[in-house]
């Protein structure tokens, strides 16, 4: 049983913000302090480490609730945080802050039913000042929901009905809760069934690990002839690949997938330039020759791939994965050299032509830092975020077995 006699209802103050203030305050005072006698870089270093209080840590991942009634008999109340059994009122308990908004406390007595208690949320004034003096500190401040406070803390409850009549009264509402209640703890919860085989297609896009080739050999050629991007409607992303490919995953468990990928891509870019001397001809200064550029890029990709699952419910999957293998490119880059002709007509037969064509083989790698996908258990949509040998940004739908 509580004692409510020792418990008070919660008054905002500015007490956390003397607090935050003061170990700034002595934290800057030790760094400088060090600093000044060593002159260490292990000083600085330290920065971060003395200056990460934050929310979290400050006030807790827990927030406390007075509540009082007219109620003459012990009652028992649940909250996220646990059951007090057999308390008086008024009393105060704690609820979690992690999903704070809608949250439920639930009380009920020997003799008489009450309503449910809905918390709804506001953003902390300690959580802000602790985001504003020290930035970094937002992110687990996020991941505990500790930037928020009940919008009310302190609640008067009077019984609904006697017990006896809320069996019957509040039976249907009870039971709508219920299945509602049912209905999104089946969406949270992952689908009963493992679906361990999956196939996916897929188009990538962005800066690949083949570019850097790419780009090198594009500006030798811009440095020679002095050719720059000519625009024309047929070119994808200049150096950047356009790719596209397969993959399959087999499920090991709930977190861990072990598959193969394979993928081609393609770069491909028109480049023009001008030479001297120019000829000045009907008051028109034209030049004396005219470069026409072709680069054309090609990777292949084929490796294994590792992926962990760190959130599924029914209807999604959040994931991060690494891939490592091979990487074959063939990069090849050919110049045509004309006559300039004023009336806008090339000859048909250049009288310069050159070429590359070279191919590469390396070891491929893609860090996808974050994966969703979305839809039903059999098919899903889903868009990857990464860097590697398979570009940036992934989109594709996979099928699931």
């Amino acid at each position: 049983m509580i004692d409510s006699k020792k418990n008070a209802p919660i008054v905002q103050d500015f007490r956390w913000l003397l607090v935050i203030i003061a170990n700034k305050v002595i934290s800057m005072a030790m760094i400088w302090e060090s600093a000044r006698k060593w002159r260490s870089l292990l000083c600085w270093l330290a920065l971060p480490f003395l200056l990460s209080s934050c929310a979290t840590v400050i006030i807790g991942t827990k927030a406390r609730i007075w509540v009082d009634g007219r109620v003459e008999e012990p009652v028992t109340i649940v909250t996220s945080a646990g059951e007090y059994r057999d308390v008086t009122l008024p009393t105060m308990v704690q609820v979690k802050r992690r999903h704070l908004g809608g949250q439920h406390i639930s009380i009920s007595s020997e003799h008489y039913a009450f309503s449910d208690i809905v918390l709804q949320r506001n953003v902390s004034v300690c959580g802000a000042l602790c985001a504003l003096f020290t930035g970094w500190s937002l992110i687990p401040d996020l991941l505990t929901n500790a930037i928020s406070d009940p919008a009310q803390n302190s609640f008067y409850i009077t019984p609904a009905a006697s017990q006896q009549k809320a069996d019957s009264v509040h039976r249907a509402d009870s039971l709508r809760q219920l299945a509602s209640e049912q209905a999104r703890r089946k969406w949270r919860q992952p689908p009963s069934r493992l679906r361990r085989h999956e196939l996916r297609g897929s188009i990538g896009f962005g800066s690949s690990q083949a570019d850097h080739d790419t780009q090198k050999l594009i500006n030798d050629y811009e440095q020679r002839f002095g050719v720059g991007a000519g625009g024309d409607c047929n070119d994808f992303f200049g150096a950047s690949y356009a790719s596209a490919g397969l993959e399959y995953h087999y499920r090991l468990n709930r977190h861990w997938d072990v598959g193969a990928v394979v993928n081609w891509g393609t770069s491909r870019e028109g480049y023009s330039g001008y030479e001297g001397p120019y000829i000045k001809e009907n008051g028109w200064e034209s030049p004396t020759y005219v470069y026409l550029g072709n680069e054309l890029g090609r990777a292949f990709v084929v490796g294994p791939s590792v992926r962990y699952t760190w959130r599924e419910t029914a209807d999604s999957h959040c994931y991060s994965r690494l891939l490592l293998g091979g990487l074959r490119q063939h990069l090849s880059y050919s110049i045509d050299m004309y006559p300039f002709r004023n009336d806008g007509d090339e000859d048909s037969v250049p009288i310069y032509s050159g070429s590359t064509s070279k191919v590469k083989w390396r070891m491929a790698y893609q860090v996808t830092l974050a994966g969703a996908s979305f839809g039903s258990e059999a098919l899903r949509f889903y868009g990857e975020l990464g860097f590697g040998c398979l570009g940036v940004v992934r989109l594709g739908m996979s099928l699931h077995l």
